[in-house]
C-alpha cells in the first residue's frame, strides 16, 4: 500500500496496532512488537505489525501465520495504516520484529 505522507511524500505504508501508531505519532520508542500474517489457502494475503500488548488483549495466537476465515477477525478493524518512513524514523529504529525462535 502507498501513502502520501505530509513529511515524506509518497511512501510505502505499513499496517500497525494503535499503540504503535501513537508511539510513532508522538515520537516515542516503539513497544515490543511482532508481525502477523493471515493466509488464505496457504498464501499470505494480509500482514500487520502489532504490539505484544495488542496481541494479548485481542487473543491473537502466537503463530508464524494465521488462517484467514470468511471475514477478517475483529482485531483487524482496530489497525491503522501509517507511513513506513515515519515508523522507521521513530526512536526505536530500525524496525525489528522479534522472530518466533526468540519468543
Amino acid at each position: 500500500m502507498r501513502f502520501v505522507c505530509e513529511r515524506h511524500g509518497s511512501q510505502a505504508g505499513v499496517v500497525v496496532s494503535p499503540d504503535i501508531m501513537e508511539a510513532v505519532d508522538q515520537g516515542r520508542a516503539l513497544p515490543r512488537r511482532r508481525e502477523i500474517v493471515l493466509e488464505l489457502d496457504g498464501i499470505p494475503t494480509f500482514g500487520a505489525i502489532v504490539s505484544y500488548a495488542y496481541a494479548e488483549e485481542h487473543g491473537i495466537p502466537d503463530a508464524p501465520a494465521l488462517p484467514m476465515q470468511d471475514e477478517f477477525p475483529p482485531w483487524v478493524l482496530g489497525l491503522w495504516g501509517i507511513c513506513e518512513a515515519c515508523m522507521q524514523g521513530s526512536p526505536a529504529r530500525p524496525l525489528t520484529c522479534v522472530p518466533l525462535s526468540e519468543r
